[in-house]
């Protein structure tokens, strides 16, 4: 049997849980050195590449398949609403993960984001449950 990246890229897709508010684009294609790399965007996600380490496709698909159904980025954008503000969204998304903020800074970025109407409510849930790290919030500086 002869499978294709666009075999590779349905079968992946079809892993992926159905119930996320838009859907993810799947993309596999092969380097030089003939391994198969599949790449997953989603409008609420920084995006994954899963190098699967093999050249053979019925193996890519199984391991890319596998090493999905533990990805924790998939299981953030199951839960993710339907974006309004998909920029604010990677925004606040990128800087939570160039600075590792807190819970508590995630928090409070969002609800600044909420004053001023630049997120919805849902968009501030999801952000508010899956993102920051469980650390304490860095000690504030003085204001001089």
């Amino acid at each position: 049997m002869n499978v294709s990246a666009a075999d590779i890229e349905v079968a992946v897709g079809e892993a992926l849980p159905g119930n996320a508010a838009a859907p993810w684009h799947v993309r596999a294609s092969q380097r030089d050195d003939r391994v198969w790399e599949v790449e997953l965007r989603h409008e609420a996600s920084n995006g994954l590449v899963i190098d699967t380490g093999v050249s053979d496709p019925a193996d890519a698909i199984s391991r890319a398949i596998e090493l999905l159904a533990t990805n924790r980025e998939v299981a953030r954008i199951a839960r993710a609403p339907h974006l309004q503000h998909p920029e604010a969204v990677a925004g606040v998304r990128t800087l939570v993960q160039a600075f590792g903020w807190s819970r508590t800074e995630v928090r409070a970025v969002v609800g600044l984001l909420i004053d001023v109407a630049a997120l919805s409510e849902d968009e501030a849930d999801w952000l508010r449950d899956w993102f920051g790290a469980d650390k304490p919030a860095p000690r504030a500086s003085e204001i001089m």
